[in-house]
């Protein structure tokens, strides 16, 4: 399934909607208003459950799978060497051992005076020298393709990334200098692969307690009435439109998602097949405004 098939997205929203309204004008505004407040607290309750579950989710069943990928990639890339020759383009000459370099990295992170020290033999200061090794740390690892998994590459972006790199993780750049491959790839597993798959995992755990606590709710209130007047049935019908845009909001979240792991493998799920419909494409573009 791939770009042809963009008008599948705009399908989804005719038929949320249509089935939506029709359930909303079938139930009657009491039910209906009852299925809005149903998919709202269904959502207030997921997303506190989300965060802590996805945590655990990924803590048991992907952490140590994902460490032993950047392993197993760490044995065949000498990181190391990217690092030193990305520092000597930026005029930071290290005429030491990498054993060195890692105290050198450990001290600056662990005591500004150090830090200081260490960059006034460059004519830089302690900040400096933080951000040129943040940024050669990141920029060996992006250079270096199949390190990481490519969705996890992805995440590496731009300043705010590079700039975070060596401040909350001297010690991971003290073990790709010193070949110390286990804390190596449980420190880049930690920068970047956790946050991409603990995001993933929060918006399917959201998805899904939003649905089961929304269905528990939506069986009691089978007890409300429904009514049978017009009016009744008219303004059941504009409460169930509101239950569709709260529909419509998961959807794009989940496809916004899997739009930003995904690679070129999966056509349908990019940014090029949304932009091609009608009405998906309204949606998508308010919510990920909001997100």
């Amino acid at each position: 399934m791939g770009e042809m098939h963009w008008w599948l997205y705009d399908l989804v929203v005719i038929a949320v909607v249509v089935l939506c309204v029709w359930n909303g004008m079938s139930s009657g505004i009491l039910r209906a208003i009852g299925g809005v407040a149903a998919s709202i607290i269904s959502c207030i309750l997921a997303f506190f459950i989300a965060s802590p579950v996805s945590e655990m989710v990924y803590d048991g069943f992907f952490q140590k799978r994902c460490q032993s990928i950047v392993y197993e990639n760490l044995e065949k890339a000498d990181i190391a060497d990217d690092i030193r020759g990305l520092l000597e383009q930026n005029g930071i000459y290290l005429p030491v051992t990498d054993n060195e370099i890692a105290d050198i990295i450990k001290e600056a992170g662990e005591d500004d005076d150090l830090a200081d020290k260490a960059a006034s033999a460059f004519g830089l200061t302690g900040d400096e020298l933080r951000d040129k090794i943040g940024t050669a740390i990141t920029n060996a690892v992006e250079a270096h393709g199949g390190l990481l998994p490519e969705w996890a590459e992805r995440a590496i972006t731009e300043a705010d990334s590079k700039n975070m790199v060596f401040d909350a993780a001297a010690d991971t750049a003290a073990a790709i200098f010193t070949e110390d491959r286990y804390e190596a790839s449980a420190g880049l597993e930690e920068m970047y692969i956790r946050p991409v798959v603990t995001s993933l995992l929060s918006v399917l755990v959201f998805i899904a307690a939003a649905i089961v606590i929304g269905f528990i709710i939506r069986i009691i209130l089978l007890i409300v009435p429904s009514g049978s007047s017009s009016v009744n049935s008219i303004l059941g019908g504009a409460a169930g439109l509101v239950k569709a845009g709260v529909y419509m909001f998961l959807i794009v979240l989940l496809t916004s998602s899997i739009i930003s792991m995904q690679s070129s493998d999966y056509p349908f799920f990019a940014e090029e097949t949304v932009n091609r419909t009608y009405l998906f494409r309204i949606i998508y573009d308010l919510v990920t405004e909001v997100i």
